[in-house]
C-alpha cells in the first residue's frame, strides 16, 4: 500500500496492473505471492493506518536532515513556514466514518513546511 501511495496510484485495479507489469521486481519488494485485486482488498482492510503513519513520520526526518543544506529562502535566517489545509473527496460507500456532508466523506490534509528545506515540519490528517 505504501507502493501505491508514493507512486499516485488511484484504485485497486490501478495497483494491480502496475504490479503486475513489473513482476521481475515483486520480490525485491517483498511480495511473494501474486497480486490480484481481492489480496490488496484484504491487505488494506487489516493493516493499521498507524504503522504508515509512523512510517512517514521516520522518512520525513530522514529527508528533513538530507536536505537541511538546501535553502529555498537565502536572505532569511529565522525559521519561515508555508500553512496548507486540503480537502480530499472519499467514496461514501467505502469511507462512511469520514462524513463530511450528508452525501460525501472526506478528509483534511494539513500540512506545514518549513520554507528552509523542501520537506514538511508536520502533516495532520483529520
Amino acid at each position: 500500500m505504501l507502493f501505491a501511495q508514493l507512486t499516485y496510484r488511484e484504485s485497486l485495479r490501478d495497483i494491480e496492473a502496475c504490479l503486475r507489469s513489473q513482476s521481475q521486481l515483486l520480490y525485491a519488494m517483498g511480495i511473494r505471492g501474486s497480486v490480484s485485486k481481492s489480496n490488496l482488498a484484504y491487505v488494506n482492510e487489516r493493516r493499521d493506518w498507524r504503522m504508515f503513519f509512523d512510517l512517514a513520520d521516520i522518512l520525513m526526518r530522514k529527508a528533513r536532515r538530507l536536505h537541511s543544506k538546501e535553502r529555498y529562502i537565502e536572505e532569511i535566517d529565522q525559521a519561515v513556514y508555508d500553512l496548507d489545509a486540503s480537502i480530499v473527496d472519499l467514496c461514501m460507500s467505502l469511507f462512511p466514518w469520514a462524513r463530511f456532508r450528508r452525501a460525501k466523506s472526506a478528509v483534511k490534509n494539513q500540512a506545514m513546511i518549513d520554507l528552509r528545506g523542501p520537506m514538511p515540519a508536520f502533516i495532520a490528517v483529520t
